[in-house]
């Protein structure tokens, strides 16, 4: 009867070409030499070693794993319907450990699945609560615009009636101006021009076209077009015509005043007189230089 060695060599050399036969032989028998000089290495009856089990670590790295190392250096001496056996015992105990895996995280998985039942009517439910709060800030966003577009027509209204107010304003402050000159003119200080005539008028005369002057400029600054505007305009020529007036008969005093200084032997080396001067300016004041040089031509 074969040993278990011949048995391992006849099957190492089998299917194999003369090269591949040659390395086989020598690595066999060189990890035989080695075996058989181990301390360690233990011997049966017949002075052969035990044949070794198949452990785990034979299989714990699968991308390593070499059919040929295998059988060479961990399962020598012993049958291939040993080593069959052994493998099948392996297999049974590997899926054995596999089905006491998956049943240890079965109650895990089980329970994960009923928790997750449900899962679709609460989904549903949140979605209907995100759908219905959508909606309602829908509805405020557009109550919010039809707020905003309120405010600002509201806006706009009040800054309409705020520029009326302004305008009213100015126009009621024009008209009290052209009263208040209608005034100044109608009324003369009698004891006042008896003293001084010719210093007194000139200093009415001169706070009248100032007043004149800022009634015009106040003028450009409203609606020129305005119909209270252009109702006012006969008032105002007629003030200015007044003025004008009074602005010649001022011109003529101070002409006979200086004439009555020449008679009373007042010697003079100018022909205007002084206050004659400041008339023209007052003329120029009102824009009627033209109206000023007529005068001036009179007396």
């Amino acid at each position: 009867m074969p040993s278990a060695a011949t048995d391992s060599v006849d099957y190492f050399t089998r299917d194999v070409g003369p090269t591949r036969t040659r390395q086989i032989n020598d690595d066999y028998f060189a990890y035989e030499e080695e075996q058989d000089n181990s301390a360690d290495n233990e011997l049966d009856d017949n002075g052969l070693p035990y044949a070794k089990p198949i452990r785990r670590e034979a299989f714990s790295s699968p991308q390593e794993f070499d059919p040929d190392d295998f059988l060479l250096t961990q399962h020598r001496f012993q049958t291939l319907e040993d080593l069959e056996r052994q493998l099948v015992d392996w297999s049974h105990t590997l899926q054995k450990e596999l089905v006491e895996l998956i049943n240890q995280d079965y109650a895990d998985f089980v329970g994960l699945g009923r928790s997750v039942a449900g899962g679709e009517i609460k989904v549903t439910d949140i979605k209907l609560n995100v759908i219905s709060f959508r909606r309602e800030v829908e509805g405020i966003s557009i109550r919010m615009t039809d707020v905003v577009q309120e405010i600002d027509e509201l806006l706009l209204k009040k800054k309409q009636i705020r520029q009326k107010e302004n305008l009213g304003r100015s126009l009621l402050f024009y008209a009290q101006r052209i009263q208040q000159l209608e005034f100044l003119l109608d009324n003369e200080d009698p004891i006042q021009f008896n003293t001084n005539p010719t210093s007194s008028r000139y200093s009415r005369i001169t706070s009248l076209v100032s007043d004149y002057v800022n009634l015009t400029d106040f003028r450009k600054h409203i609606h020129a077009n305005h119909p209270f505007v252009k109702a006012q305009e006969a008032r105002v020529a007629k003030i200015k015509d007044r003025l004008l007036s009074e602005l010649e008969s001022l011109l003529q005093l101070s002409s006979q005043e200086r004439s009555s200084e020449g008679s009373n032997g007042i010697k003079s080396s100018k022909k205007i007189s002084p206050i004659a001067l400041d008339i023209l300016i007052l003329y120029r004041n009102m824009g009627e230089e033209a109206e000023g040089a007529k005068a001036l031509r009179k007396i």
